[in-house]
């Protein structure tokens, strides 16, 4: 907390009450398992985030005196950028994957690419090769359903299931304007070949990252870029 103490608060006062009184929550806060201690021993535990997310209010905790209200450091996190309602960094549950932050997030924005997700995740050290790169890119290919019993369904696709890790970064793509169908692809001892949107300021190592980095063998010292003649460009713009 940024003001921890004891603090006098009315007798209808709630967990949340208490984190506004003590000048909120810091950066490093877990709020998934917020933990309040009776005097009697007791202890109960509560995830703000249904309150946060939807105002729900099902699993509020009135306080009692003598109540400590125990924030601990968050747990797993990961960061979602793009085109959804609420891009931002997101404490994970127990059992949360990619649905789950996605549904936390308000699902796709309504100019969302719904054909892809791609997560960005940190290798570890000693996974890592010479010259390879630090974050390897996992390309999900989302699939249409117009059924929402599906399992997994979501914004009119179903969203694969794939547990999340600690520091992964999910990026959900904008669709491109007709007028702006730009696309890049790269070939060759790359794991995952293809064509993909291409964006502003997009490099070489984005690309990489989105063909899941250079195979066994690859010869890193180098690469060929292939361009399309200016006058090319200026008349498809």
């Amino acid at each position: 907390m940024a003001q921890a103490g004891a603090y006098q608060l009315a007798s209808v006062a709630t967990v949340t009450n208490a984190l506004y009184a003590a000048g909120g929550p810091t950066e490093l806060a877990g709020l998934r398992q917020i933990k309040v201690q009776r005097r009697s021993g007791d202890e109960v535990s509560l995830d703000l985030y249904p309150y946060l997310l939807d105002g729900d209010v099902s699993g509020y905790v009135t306080l009692e005196q003598g109540d400590v209200v125990f924030i601990p450091l968050r747990g797993r996190r990961v960061q979602l950028h793009g085109s959804v309602v609420r891009p931002a960094n997101y404490e994970l549950g127990a059992d949360n994957d990619l649905i789950n932050v996605l549904s936390a997030s308000g699902g796709f924005a309504p100019e969302a690419n719904r054909q892809r997700v791609t997560i960005y995740r940190v290798v570890r050290p000693s996974d890592r090769g010479p010259g390879s790169s630090d974050r390897t890119a996992i390309d999900l290919g989302l699939t249409p359903s117009a059924d929402p019993s599906d399992p997994g369904h979501l914004g009119g696709v179903v969203i694969p299931p794939i547990g999340l890790q600690d520091g992964d970064s999910i990026v959900v793509d904008e669709a491109l304007d007709l007028r702006d169908s730009y696309y890049v692809s790269i070939a060759g001892m790359v794991a995952a070949p293809d064509t993909f949107p291409w964006r502003e300021a997009m490099t070489i190592r984005d690309l990489m990252l989105l063909a899941r980095g250079p195979t066994v063998g690859a010869d890193l010292r180098a690469a060929q870029v292939s361009r399309l003649p200016k006058s090319i460009q200026a008349s498809s713009s």
